[in-house]
Formats: C-alpha cells, structure tokens, sequence
C-alpha cells in the first residue's frame, strides 16, 4: 500500500442511481464524502432489500464517521455492528425478515485507502488508461470460473449468475465473511463502485 502525503491526496466523492428500465423499484443505496463512497444493493428476490440496502448504508455513515482510527480491525467492527442492528430490525419486523443487501465501499484516513466489499457489486479503479476490478464477485458463477468450471463468455447465459454466496442479511457470520483491505492509491485515480445493474453491462 502506498502512504501519501495527506496534503496531496483528497477524496472528492458524488453518486447517481437510476431505476432502469425493467424493475418498478430502486433498492440501490449509497452514501458519498470526503472520508468515505459506498453503495449497497438489496438482494433480488429477497423480501425488503430497499430496506436493507439503505439501513446498512446509513448505519455505516454513522458508525465510521464517528471512528477516531479508520483501519481494518475498526471498519469491520463498524460493519459487525451495523449487521447486527440489521438482524434485530429483521427480527422485529416479520415483513423484513430474509432481506439482505450487498456492501461495496472505500474509505480514506487521511494517509490510506481501504476497501470494504461482499456481495456483487463492484469497485474499479480506473489509474492512467487501465481500468482495473478491484473487488472480486461473491457469486456462484465466480466460484465456477475460479475452479474452472465456467468461462467468462459464459456467464451472461448462465442461469444461476445472480446467486450470490454471500450478503450482509445479519446472519452472524456476514461481517466476518466480508473483504476489507487496504488497497494502492495516488494522485489521479479515479474509482467506480457499482452495482450489478452497471457493471454487468460494463466490458473493459
């Protein structure tokens, strides 16, 4: 990881989401400033993802904002905490119950860049002409690609390439599964964090 001089280095953040032309709903959410950019995207099928897309994401400005240190051991505190708010909200509500939502995220200290990414929506860095994925997919088809099983070709056709393996649904386990890193940054990057409903189109 590169340290920089907290002088040179700014995060400028803004987000835009649109509905699409085949859902009725928009179960996108995100939140964006100076410290930090994230999104969350309501699993499909589940029953309230608008509800736990847009919960995780306003526990999360919450809970980091609130950090004095942002590193792995407090974010993914922060993401353990923010999980398990979602789970008694779930509980207490029976039309919540089963809802989930991905996390994908970038959050700046002042000298460092780490990611916080589960589910598949996507984070790109885009340095020079080089557009780069950053995050990897928590997705069955994913899963077939790695064990080579399944090609990239493939995946626009198969039947189970929405079927992630893993979400934030306050299940205990969830934060615990999520990837957070650290990850290289300079001057001039230039990130993209997405959900599936940009990035499945997006070829580079």
């Amino acid at each position: 990881m590169n340290q920089v001089d907290p002088k040179a280095l700014q995060l400028h953040s803004f987000g835009r989401s649109e509905i699409g032309p085949v859902r009725r709903d928009n179960q996108d959410s995100g939140f964006f400033s100076s410290k930090s950019a994230f999104i969350a995207d309501g699993v499909g099928g589940c029953s309230a993802g608008d509800v736990a897309s847009s919960t995780i994401c306003s526990l999360m400005a919450e809970y980091t904002n609130a950090l004095e240190k942002i590193n792995m051991r407090t974010l993914r505190a922060a993401l353990t905490k923010a999980n398990r708010e979602l789970s008694e909200i779930a509980f207490k509500n029976p039309d919540y119950r089963g809802m989930a939502t991905t996390f994908s995220g970038l959050f700046y200290n002042g000298t460092a860049l780490f990611a916080v990414h589960i589910g598949d929506s996507r984070i790109y860095r885009l340095r020079g002409e080089r557009l780069e994925q950053i995050t990897r997919d928590d997705t069955w088809v994913q899963m077939l690609i790695e064990q080579g099983m399944l090609t990239e070709e493939e995946i626009a056709t198969h039947p189970m390439r929405n079927m992630l393996l893993h979400s934030i649904s306050g299940a205990p386990q969830d934060a615990s599964l999520a990837a957070i890193a650290p990850i290289s940054c300079k001057v001039g990057d230039r990130w993209l964090i997405a959900t599936d409903g940009l990035s499945s189109y997006l070829t580079y």
